[in-house]
């Protein structure tokens, strides 16, 4: 609990890459299954767009705030 109270904090309680604040979910920068573990470092908030978007295309744009039609920003 104290990991992902700290990860909501620091990301200000919406996705990191367009500020939307519905269909929020943790994402692991680095996936579990590539060796990334659950620390504050290695998740993020995302929206279920951006969850969508897989791993390459994320790592192509880098974590600059961008829109995406479906994401809806403050």
């Amino acid at each position: 609990k104290h990991i992902k109270r700290s990860v909501w904090t620091r990301d200000s309680g919406q996705c990191v890459n367009c500020g939307s604040q519905t269909d929020l979910q943790y994402d692991h920068i680095i996936p579990v299954s590539k060796g990334g573990s659950s620390t504050i470092e290695n998740l993020q908030i995302l929206c279920k767009t951006f969850r969508k978007i897989g791993i390459g295309e994320r790592k192509r744009m880098g974590r600059i705030r961008n829109y995406v039609p479906g994401c809806f920003t403050r």
